[in-house]
């Protein structure tokens, strides 16, 4: 499933707010691009202190989009893309 490159991307994390961006290359989290949304995902729980093992995540549903951004028109996960397809 391929994201719009340019999609704005973020979480809300033990009281972080993340932000990441789809870029052609993958999901640039801080000035990392990664392969997929839950590796990005792990790189910001542990950057906000979970531990190696909690920090394991379904990037799918960690990371939000906005609703002018969303095919619902609501806040959404990025799930909401691969349900739209």
């Amino acid at each position: 499933m391929r994201l719009p490159v340019g999609l704005e991307l973020w979480a809300s994390y033990r009281s972080t707010s993340p932000r990441a961006e789809v870029t052609a290359e993958g999901f640039k989290y801080k000035g990392k691009t990664y392969d997929d949304p839950s590796a990005a995902a792990k790189a910001a729980k542990l950057d906000a202190g979970a531990s190696e093992t909690a920090s394991s995540t379904n990037g799918w549903v960690f990371w939000m989009v906005k609703a002018a951004q969303s095919p619902t028109g609501k806040i959404a996960p990025i799930d909401v893309f691969r349900q739209a397809s």
